[in-house]
């Protein structure tokens, strides 16, 4: 039987990874396979780690936890990588939770080809409010809609939904640890596997992850000022923000809504 690890790194956010764990735990049990889950603390404050420990004392639930200094996901997770024996690793992320049928999905992938080293999902607002309406928009302009892609594509390999054979992270040596945010080192993980191996394949499937935010104008902000967009220039990458980046955007939606509106004019 294949042997699964979950790795979620977290920093200061306790109370959204007892929700993502326990999550995980029923997706875990809904699958059947054998499996460990990997929490990374990232340097957090002496509370949030007591809260966490009074937490998963509590329940019922098989986990490894694990302390670095504050270096950054990329870090965290290449530490729950070195402490893995897993044969399919798992990642999402402390503000997520699985769907019930989210390993087994990824795993149902895997058996199509054995040339597939990974698979990707999709990731979901859980909130109805009008920026998760937004975000939705946003998704499905960039990368059309949940569905299952047994070739290399361009759909997001978010570290919130995906799975990566181990033997092929240690190839590569992991994530890239010079991020020292999350920005874009997930993006860039997926190249140099591909890179690595021509022959590799990183499917895309239709596992749900969904993101455990409140989505108002704040998140909204936020998401505009610190979030952003890897853009590969002569083999590297920068990380170009989304508010230099959202005027441009603006001119693109305008000018396919105009587009849409000549269509329709010239059929009339």
């Amino acid at each position: 039987m294949v042997k699964i690890s979950v790795i979620i790194p977290h920093y200061n956010d306790s109370i959204r990874l007892y929700d993502a764990i326990v999550s995980i735990n029923d997706a875990i049990k809904y699958s059947g396979v054998n499996n460990d889950i990997i929490i990374i603390d990232d340097g957090s404050n002496d509370t949030n780690k007591k809260i966490i420990r009074n937490i998963f004392d509590d329940i019922n639930i098989k986990y490894t936890f694990l302390e670095q200094k504050n270096q950054g996901p990329a870090t965290a997770r290449n530490l729950g990588i070195k402490n893995s024996k897993s044969d399919i690793i798992f990642f999402t992320d402390s503000d997520c939770k699985v769907g019930i049928d989210w390993i087994q999905r990824h795993l149902d992938i895997y058996k199509q080809n054995q040339n597939i080293v990974g698979v990707t999902g999709w990731l979901e607002p859980a909130s109805n409010t009008f920026v998760a309406k937004l975000e939705r928009i946003k998704n499905k302009f960039l990368y059309g809609k949940p569905e299952i892609i047994l070739t290399n594509n361009n759909k997001p390999a978010g570290t919130c939904n995906v799975s990566y054979k181990r033997s092929a992270l240690n190839e590569v040596k992991g994530f890239n640890e010079s991020f020292k945010k999350p920005a874009g080192e997930d993006f860039e993980l997926k190249e140099r596997i591909l890179k690595h191996n021509p022959d590799y394949i990183i499917a895309s499937g239709n596992s749900i992850v969904y993101h455990n935010d409140c989505y108002d104008m704040k998140y909204l902000m936020k998401f505009i000022l610190k979030r952003g967009w890897p853009y590969k220039i002569s083999n590297r990458f920068i990380y170009v923000k989304f508010f230099v980046l959202l005027p441009i955007m603006c001119i693109i939606i305008c000018a396919k809504g105009l587009k849409l509106l000549g269509g329709k004019n010239r059929t009339n």
